[in-house]
């Protein structure tokens, strides 16, 4: 392998600086590889989602290349490009890059949450713990007075889960109200979101209720 020392490749990223290497995944991702004089040229369209994915990528494509041509000259353009991912269609794109679909047809909190697993997401949970977030999502979707989000306590009483995994914490972002949770009648194990006096707050009610619910899912 000491002929990969004498290549000289040259790298074009057409990216936004924030999306170099982030942990989202890239989308439509081609590499181009072609000898010296521009001959030979071959394009693969991939999905590269760490600095390493790319390394092996570039060194198997650039082997396989330098097989099946030999003696092309050795000097080599690679060119990598990138498009921005976006969110899929009726989805909204948060700043914290997670996409959000409001659903207006209410259902229990076992079928919103299928339905959220469905589409590849869950019942969201970290817009809602973000303030910052929760006010784009609520100035930017008209969501309604009460809604499903991504939390329970249906495994064990009173130690509520997000639907990412993350244990609840109480913080000024994510407050219950008033006197909540209260477990009424020992039947109330998931979680929406009420709206009073223009602010939202948590409430625990029977999981059977049906509302509206905000799907999330990450890039």
């Amino acid at each position: 392998m000491d002929f990969l020392c004498n290549m000289v490749l040259i790298f074009i990223l057409i990216l936004q600086p924030s999306l170099i290497f982030a942990d989202d995944p890239f989308s439509n991702v081609q590499l181009v590889i072609e000898d010296g004089k521009g001959s030979c040229k071959k394009e693969d369209h991939l999905s590269i989602k760490s600095e390493q994915e790319l390394r092996e990528a570039l060194e198997k494509k650039l082997l396989k290349f330098l097989a099946d041509n030999p003696g092309q000259e050795i000097a080599i353009t690679t060119q990598l490009i990138a498009n921005e991912v976006s969110c899929p269609p009726q989805w909204f794109k948060a700043s914290n890059n997670y996409c959000y679909e409001y659903h207006t047809q209410e259902a229990n909190y076992v079928n919103a949450k299928s339905t959220c697993e469905k589409k590849g997401g869950t019942l969201a949970a970290a817009g809602i713990r973000d303030s910052s977030v929760r006010r784009e999502l609520f100035k930017r979707i008209n969501i309604g007075k009460y809604i499903w989000i991504g939390l329970d306590d249906t495994k064990k009483e009173k130690s509520f889960i997000w639907a990412d995994g993350g244990s609840y914490v109480e913080s000024k972002d994510t407050n219950w109200d008033s006197g909540q949770p209260d477990d009424d009648d020992l039947n109330e194990d998931c979680v929406h979101l009420s709206a009073k006096h223009g602010d939202w707050k948590l409430n625990d009610i029977n999981c059977d209720s049906k509302l509206t619910y905000l799907c999330e899912k990450k890039l």
